[in-house]
């Protein structure tokens, strides 16, 4: 964890089968092509950083909220988050901040850990993951009120550029 809160290890076991190797986020974040997609917990949003992702509450991180987590970038690359670890607890001196705390729910800083090889994926799949998404979570992504034109450009897509400004275009970023 570098001064400024960011963090600066990712570990990704190596395609060897060997002892886990630390790698410096700088070099992950210079592999992964962002923006990209985040998939999990039945959601799919676009993200720009990884630390975005690497930052969930006390009861999120138990419940397994990293478990089946992935993220495909813009170059159609699937990293599969393989584990998450707690580094440590965010703190802030708002009442959010306070109150989690307080009641034992502190947002905690974790560590993502990605499988040794990401896989290949294609414009097809990537869809199918967001209308997966679309069945799966059905009364959030309906609660948008243009949930139908959002689904219908991620459909008549023909590029992850035209997945990312529909994400743009609808806020969902």
């Amino acid at each position: 964890m570098s001064r400024n809160g960011k963090l600066d290890k990712i570990q990704i076991p190596s395609s060897d089968g060997g002892p886990n190797s630390n790698v410096d986020a700088t070099e992950v974040k210079g592999s992964i092509h962002f923006p990209a997609l985040w998939s999990g917990q039945r959601l799919v949003y676009m993200i720009d950083t990884l630390d975005t992702v690497s930052q969930c509450n006390k009861l999120g991180f138990r419940s397994g909220c990293y478990r089946g987590a992935a993220l495909i970038d813009s170059n159609y690359r699937k990293f599969e988050v393989v584990d998450a670890r707690k580094l440590r607890i965010l703190f802030s001196l708002n009442f959010d901040s306070l109150f989690d705390i307080l009641v034992g729910n502190p947002r905690w800083q974790v560590e993502l850990v990605f499988g040794s090889t990401p896989k290949k994926s294609s414009l097809e799949e990537v869809k199918r993951l967001i209308l997966d998404s679309f069945k799966r979570d059905k009364h959030s992504w309906e609660e948008m009120m243009d949930f139908e034109e959002f689904r219908d450009r991620v459909s008549g897509a023909t590029s992850m550029e035209e997945i990312f400004a529909a994400f743009k275009e609808f806020h969902i970023a």
